[in-house]
Formats: structure tokens, C-alpha cells, sequence
């Protein structure tokens, strides 16, 4: 309709409304033209307050499209226009920058010093560009090491009871930077809460990218609590959208993917889902490193020891030289290049890493950090030593679901105990991690601990994958809806799937849930908490 529109063009600012309208409809259906046409709009308003709104609609736009140098020069285009005034446009255009140009290293140090200093100004009932800011500024703390609570704080000050997601809605992308900042405080649950309202959100825009992001976004809290099966459907149907035009955090969520299907022992898969580290050069976007840091992990699996090392190594001199971020809270370098290290004999450098980031892990208060690197430094140090070490991380206060560096930690410490003749005792944490590492799909890590529980003598009973437990993230969203009386063609429609996806779900979900019809599932379901 507004393609027509344009045949026979109206007055100049009319068409300029048609231009702008048809630039978010094809930016909403993932058209590569969208940035171009809402260009073509800024050069055809004649109000300098228009043009910069039309900037931050463009600024949007190109972010969503991972072209962030381009976004943040749109946004910083509006705030030109605006000349300086303040104002509810422009705290959004401020907004706009920060999160774009901090993922360009050449950017990056200025867009910080924005945010840092309209954060320190805020005062009163919070506008949408505030909240923004704030959740800018939230997210560009974790990456300065800024201590745990002090993260937390500004990241539920930002989320404001979910007034931040009513601002932007899905399809924007500062809610995402909330969710980050709690990942890296391991308050996995808060951002579950926040991905779920997004996905509720997504789905009643009808917008398949939306969708896709608030997917990829909960892939991660999901997989550090170790629920490796729901962590890699979520991470997979994000990657689906690119066919829709999703690219917004597409090599991102590559990373997360790959670390599940090493997971869950799919090696070969993992290295097909990695070979996009062939086509781009080193530093030019912060997920290079990343993606690195997980190939150090694939080829650790693989046997590649000093392969794994220099993947690790590198991941952290590309973070901290080229990008200037002591953590990235999700990409723990140090841990990787510690286990390599000790893989491949150098015991000392494996110590001296692994004692590196349990400093750094308590002096931040990361959790995580912290049991991860008492794991290893266990693993390194051996004997009596290493064991007091895998009992502190085991016996570290855990929240519910256990995160999967406890069922790391459990699993270690039960092949330790076995390895030092203490069978009895290595047959509970070994028992305990192959329970939940086959419950949530994590095949590797269940299939380590058959292996040591069994060389005890034991014979591990078979988890069996039937219930609720045993449903995937997709099982249970499908099960869900249809008990709540939804076809198969309004879920297909609510999930962005095919209706032979939908059905291939649904039967799946019937025969882990003992149930023959639709109308058995409701009760067959637990109640929300």
C-alpha cells in the first residue's frame, strides 16, 4: 500500500510521512532498504526537529541491522539537528548513541563518558531516555569490572518495574542491555522474568525479530543455569529468524549455540556453528572474541590443548587491548585458558591464571567467577589441596535450579574422590551431577559422570526423561498454549514456527507427559509459580 503511495507523490511533508512509514514497515519485515528509504526521508523534511526524529527511527533501524558505526553516526545526526536543546528526544538520541557506538572500539571511550555523565544528572520521575541511559550504563559497568551490586542496582533502577520495556516495547533493544547486566550478576531468574515479558510482548506485535531476540536473549541466562536443552532450542530458533532478516545479535547467537552443542557432546555441530570466525577479520566487533573463546572450549573437547590455549589467550588480549573490557561477565577467558594450560602440562601458568580470576571474581562479587575458579584451581593443584578446593566450590551456597558451574564442580569432585581411592564418598556428588546434567541435556557432563560413577562400582540407575522436567523449552511453550485451548495453526503463528514444527513439539510433549489428547494437558502441566 505505501509502495503505491509513492507512484503518484503528495506534497513534500506528506511524502516524507509515507517515506517514514514505509521505512519502519520494511525495517519490521527485515527489508535490507529500510535504513535507505528513512535516509531519503531526513533529506526530504524541512523541520530540523522532524529530521532528527526521523534519525532516531534510522539510528533504530541500522542497530537492529548490526550496522552500529552507521547507527550511532544516524543518532548523533538527530542530536546535531536538535543543537544542543534538551528534551525527551534527545536524552533518546543520547540513548541511541551510547548503545551503538560502544560496540565500535573507536567509539567506544567517548559513548561512555556520555553515558557516565547524563547518568550522573538524573534526578526525579524517570523519562524513557533516562531509563535507557540508565540501562546503558548498567551494561557498560559489567564490562569495567564495577562491583556486582552496583550493577544490580542500576540494572532494576533501568528495567523500573517494566516501564522500560512499555517505552521501546520487543522490538527495541535497551531491555536487552537489562537482561545482560543480570546475567553478569548471576541474577539468572530476574533475567528470565525480563525475557519472558519481552516474548509475551514480541508475540503480541506479531514481530518474528522481536521474537527472535527476546529467544536469544534468554538462551543465556537458561544456559548458565545449566538448562542446556531449553538454552540451545532458544539459541537455535533466534538463529532460524535470520530468515526473516534478524541480524541483531546473530553471531551472538552462534556463541551461545556452540557452547550448547559442546554441551551436549555434538561436537562436529558445534565446529560448523563456529566456522563463521572465517569470515571476519579480528576486532572489528566484540563478538570475534567471544566466538574465539568458545572455539578454545570445542578444541579442549577435542583434544587440542595448546590450540585451545591460543584461542583463549587471544579472546582476552582482544577484549582487554582492542575493545578496553575487563569482563564481558558470560566469556570467562581466564577459566578456558587455565583448563588448556593445565591440559597441556603447564601446571603453573594453569595456577597462576585460575588464581588471577578468583581474585578478580571476589573482588567484583561474581559467583560464578568465584566456583569456577576454585574448581580449577582444584583440578591444578591435585591431591589433598585440589580437594579442600573442589569441597569450598561444591559447598557454595547455590540458588534453584543449580547453575551449571556447580554441576561442573560436583562432577570434578567426584572423580577426584574416586581417583584418591575415596570411592563411598565420590558416589553422592557424582550421583547428584548425573541426575540434573541428563535431566537438562547437558550429555557430555552426564556422560563423564556414568563414567566415573560406574568406575566406583555403583551402577547409576537410568534417569528417566519423562514429565514435566523432562519437557524442552519448545515442548513446554507448545504444551502450554495448546492446553490453554490455542490450535496448532495460532501456536504455529504465536512461535513464528511451522505447523509441522508445532505438531512435531506437541507429540513429543505428549509422550513425556503420559497424556493421549489435548485436554489431559492442563492437568499434566505444572502451575505457574
Amino acid at each position: 500500500y505505501l509502495e503505491r503511495a509513492l507512484d503518484e507523490p503528495p506534497i513534500a511533508e506528506d511524502l516524507v510521512d509515507v517515506l517514514v512509514e514505509l521505512g519502519v514497515a520494511e525495517a519490521a519485515a527485515g527489508r535490507g532498504g529500510a535504513a535507505a528509504r528513512l535516509a531519503d526521508a531526513v533529506v526530504r523534511a524541512e523541520d530540523p526537529g522532524r529530521r532528527a526524529a526521523i534519525q532516531r527511527i534510522r539510528g533504530h533501524t541500522l542497530y537492529v541491522q548490526g550496522r552500529h558505526r552507521e547507527a550511532a553516526a544516524a543518532f548523533d545526526a538527530g542530536l546535531d539537528e536538535l543543537d544542543g536543546s534538551a528534551g525527551e528526544l534527545a536524552s533518546e538520541l543520547q540513548a541511541g548513541y551510547v548503545a551503538a557506538a560502544t560496540i565500535d572500539p573507536e567509539l567506544r571511550a567517548s559513548a561512555l563518558a556520555r553515558a557516565e555523565s547524563a547518568v550522573a544528572h538524573l534526578t526525579g520521575p524517570l523519562a524513557p531516555g533516562d531509563r535507557a541511559l540508565l540501562a546503558q550504563t548498567a551494561l557498560h559497568r559489567t564490562l569495567a569490572a564495577a562491583p556486582r551490586d552496583e550493577v544490580r542496582a542500576l540494572a532494576l533502577r533501568a528495567w523500573d518495574g517494566g516501564s522500560l520495556l512499555a517505552d521501546e516495547t520487543a522490538a527495541g533493544f535497551n531491555w536487552t542491555l537489562v537482561t545482560g547486566a543480570f546475567d553478569f550478576t548471576d541474577e539468572l531468574e530476574l533475567s528470565l522474568d525480563v525475557c519472558e515479558a519481552a516474548m509475551k510482548d514480541a508475540r503480541r506485535l506479531g514481530s518474528p525479530l522481536a521474537f527472535a531476540t527476546a529467544s536469544y536473549e534468554r538462551s543465556i541466562p537458561l544456559y548458565y543455569q545449566g538448562r542446556i536443552a531449553e538454552a540451545a532450542t532458544d539459541a537455535q530458533a533466534a538463529l532460524d529468524a535470520t530468515r526473516f532478516g534478524w541480524h541483531m545479535y546473530a553471531r551472538s547467537a552462534a556463541y551461545t549455540l556452540a557452547l550448547c552443542q559442546i554441551e551436549r557432546d555434538e561436537l562436529d555441530a558445534a565446529e560448523t556453528t563456529l566456522s563463521i570466525l572465517d569470515d571476519e577479520p579480528a576486532g572489528t566487533s566484540i563478538e570475534h572474541p567471544a566466538l574465539l573463546d568458545a572455539r578454545g572450549v570445542l578444541r579442549l573437547r577435542q583434544g587440542r590443548a595448546d590450540e585451545a590455549l591460543a584461542d583463549h589467550l587471544e579472546a582476552g588480549r582482544l577484549f582487554t587491548e582492542v575493545f578496553g573490557v575487563l569482563t564481558t561477565g558470560d566469556v570467562a577467558w581466564r577459566l578456558g585458558a587455565a583448563e588448556a594450560a593445565f591440559a597441556s602440562g603447564d601446571r603453573g601458568r594453569a595456577l597462576a591464571l585460575a588464581a588471577e580470576e578468583l581474585e578478580f571474581s571476589r573482588r567484583v562479587g561474581l559467583t560464578r567467577g568465584v566456583l569456577g575458579a576454585l574448581r580449577v584451581l582444584g583440578l591444578a593443584e591435585g591431591g589433598e589441596r585440589g580437594l579442600a578446593l573442589l569441597t569450598e566450590a561444591v559447598a557454595m551456597p547455590e540458588p534453584a535450579p543449580a547453575r551449571l558451574e556447580h554441576l561442573r564442580a560436583l562432577v570434578d569432585l567426584g572423580a577426584a574422590l574416586r581417583r584418591a581411592n575415596r570411592r563411598v564418598e565420590s558416589r553422592e556428588p557424582l550421583r547428584r551431577g548425573l541426575e540434573a546434567a541428563t535431566v537438562r541435556g547437558a550429555s557430555r557432563l552426564a556422560k563423564r559422570a556414568r563414567t566415573e560413577l560406574e568406575a566406583t562400582g555403583a551402577r547409576p540407575r537410568k534417569v528417566i526423561l519423562s514429565g514435566p522436567e523432562a519437557l524442552t523449552a519448545s515442548e513446554r511453550r507448545v504444551a502450554e498454549l495448546a492446553a490453554s485451548g490455542a490450535t496448532n495453526r495460532q501456536i504455529a503463528q504465536a512461535l513464528f514456527v511451522t505447523g509441522k514444527t508445532v505438531e512435531f513439539h506437541l507429540r513429543h510433549a505428549f509422550r513425556k507427559l503420559g497424556v493421549s489428547s489435548r485436554h489431559e494437558l492442563a492437568a499434566a502441566l505444572p502451575r505457574p509459580a
